[in-house]
């Protein structure tokens, strides 16, 4: 892998909760708690970011730290059976009728 490899991964990830800090606020927030497996799976990837926002958002936590976000991101993929496709129209692999919220530890996230 190149040397440069990583820093272009930080740079999309960046540009990623950027682009789901845009669609946020330009479509309002949603409520998170109704969401399921299935739901996310079937949403593509910025859309999934600004889920995973709204849900930071919901439980008052800083929805703008990318640390965060990756954290709830992966916990949500783990529990759902992810990493999904990024242009959406995927399904859970697991609890695909659960809410999302369940597959995060809210308590743990490091704060």
């Amino acid at each position: 892998m190149p040397n440069g490899s990583g820093s272009f991964a930080k740079l999309a990830q960046r540009s990623r909760w950027f682009g789901a800090i845009i669609a946020s606020v330009v479509t309002g927030c949603s409520s998170v708690g109704s969401t399921t497996c299935d739901d996310y799976a079937k949403l593509g990837l910025f859309d999934r970011s600004g889920k995973i926002m709204d849900a930071l958002k919901e439980h008052k936590l800083g929805q703008l730290s990318v640390n965060l976000n990756t954290k709830v991101e992966e916990a949500v993929d783990s529990y759902c059976g992810g990493p999904f496709d990024p242009k959406g129209n995927d399904h859970a692999r697991q609890n695909g009728s659960q809410p999302i919220d369940k597959g995060v530890a809210w308590d743990d996230l490091g704060l």
